[in-house]
């Protein structure tokens, strides 16, 4: 993992305008021109990179490595470096910038209001505010110079004989000979002009053929040539790359009756300059995101999916899809959370209000006399809703023979409402719903057996093995209301 930490040596960074030749400088500067690392006439890779600032001065810079990843990671015309350590030199009276001992980069997306969020190889390295705040000075800077229009161009924006940068998405790939490869990809927009469709056999095309025949009308075909075609095999069909430098070359064809008609192609040719390559942007490239997250109307077909498509493709993968819905589940919100046994480990929905209600009202008692619902270690009180036609009771269970205040009393309830369960559970410290049969009390497990506030405590109905309800009375008479020994006692 990458540290980022304050150094306790405070940088100077020089102004391209007052470099001199055979110093090792600091630098901060804008890409206005780059190539791709390649390999060198000797063993080693190279890069080169131009770079300006706000005092509008130009370094050419040339980077020699063996190792190709410890070389800039630029990846596009607007990019913001910081280059430690670099010496200057001059060669035909310009001066050039190359790499000395202890050397580093960072690179920086030079979009404004983009993360910041450095590309290196360096496992440690300083960056703190005032760093921040350069990147930030030269990502405002750049947006009103002509060196920096707009690198990256949609497809529905593209002009014949244009060279330009696609941000794209790959959706599938077949080689067609050693020197050239075949690239199909997509922006979410659809090209203004007939683009050229390369014949390829299905088999030889890798990528889903239902997906890109259903979207054909808005993918186009690139032809990658030369020193690009490594790259373009290793790339994985459904990622997101940058293809630098694309000619829209636009193809005149006469068909059988002599009509012309015009079509474009797309070409990647061999070589580096201007940048000329394939890669992967960062997964915070602000493009990218908006390219996941289209908002733009012309995106809107090519992020809808087929569902056999989706069902065929290995995970993960993101998609849109457009489709009728017939069920859902879960119907409420409160049936994304089920009841477990720790027993059995069976999972339960947990009842809605309405079958709570009429499984409360079924417990209602049909005795009329209070008195004889009374026993030695609870007492009885007993009203009738004269307007619902229905009996609710309510057995005050005591201690020490006397009764409790509310605050400290367990209740069991005949009857009643889901609506009086919630009101009386905000009086008293517990209740459990009971049901009468004949001279006795029962528990129903499509009930829950204690309420204690707004906890409620549910039975397992698959191994539970309900008491009788006289069990609670030899619970200890000095102890509190416990969840736990009620449910010993009951269930």
């Amino acid at each position: 993992m990458t540290k980022i930490h304050a150094s306790a040596q405070k940088y100077i960074y020089t102004p391209l305008d007052q470099i001199t030749e055979g110093v090792v400088v600091n630098l901060y500067g804008v890409v206005t021109f780059f190539k791709f690392p390649y390999r060198s006439k000797g063993t080693d890779y190279c890069s080169t990179v131009t770079i300006i600032d706000q005092s509008n001065a130009k370094l050419l810079c040339t980077f020699f490595s063996g190792n190709q990843d410890t070389l800039p990671k630029v990846c596009s015309v607007g990019d913001i470096v910081r280059f430690h350590r670099i010496k200057i030199t001059q060669f035909n009276g310009e001066f050039r910038g190359i790499s000395s001992n202890g050397f580093s980069a960072l690179v920086f997306e030079g979009t404004a209001g983009a993360p910041i969020l450095p590309r290196t190889s360096s496992k440690t390295y300083s960056f703190n505010e005032e760093d921040h705040k350069i990147v930030e000075s030269l990502r405002v800077w750049q947006m009103g110079q002509a060196h920096f229009s707009k690198s990256r161009l949609k497809l529905s924006e593209i002009k014949p004989e244009q060279y330009f940068n696609l941000l794209c998405q790959l959706v599938g790939k077949a080689e067609l000979d050693t020197a050239s490869y075949l690239l199909k990809v997509w922006d979410g927009s659809k090209c203004p002009e007939p683009t050229w469709k390369v014949c390829v056999e299905e088999e030889a095309l890798e990528g889903d053929s239902d997906f890109i025949g259903h979207h054909q009308h808005l993918t186009v075909d690139v032809l990658v040539y030369d020193n690009h075609v490594k790259s373009a095999k290793s790339l994985k069909v459904g990622s997101y790359i940058v293809i630098q430098n694309l000619h829209a070359k636009l193809h005149n064809t006469i068909n059988e009756n002599q009509a012309r008609n015009c079509y474009l192609e797309f070409h990647l040719h061999g070589g580096t300059c201007y940048g000329r390559g394939i890669n992967v942007p960062s997964e915070n490239d602000i493009d990218v995101k908006e390219l996941q997250n289209p908002v733009h109307p012309t995106h809107q077909g090519w992020l809808t999916t087929p569902l056999c498509t989706v069902i065929k493709t290995k995970p993960p993968q993101k998609y849109r899809i457009r489709v009728r819905l017939k069920s859902f589940r879960p119907q409420h919100l409160y049936q994304s959370v089920k009841l477990h046994c720790s027993k059995c480990s069976s999972l339960q929905d947990i009842p809605d209000e309405e079958k709570l209600d009429k499984s409360f009202q079924v417990n209602s008692t049909s005795c009329p006399d209070s008195d004889s619902q009374n026993a030695y270690w609870y007492q009885s009180v007993m009203w009738k809703r004269h307007h619902e036609d229905r009996t609710v009771t309510i057995h005050f269970v005591k201690k020490y023979d006397i009764l409790q205040n509310p605050e400290e009393s367990l209740i069991m309830v005949e009857g009643g409402t889901f609506k009086e369960f919630c009101k009386l559970s905000r009086e008293f410290n517990s209740i459990i719903p009971v049901k009468a049969n004949q001279a006795d009390l029962e528990l129903d497990l499509s009930t829950p057996f204690l309420i204690q506030g707004n906890r409620w405590h549910y039975g397992c109905r698959k191994c539970s093995s309900l008491k009788s309800i006289e069990a609670l009375s030899s619970l200890p008479s000095d102890g509190s209301w416990n969840a736990t020994e009620i449910a010993k006692g009951k269930v």
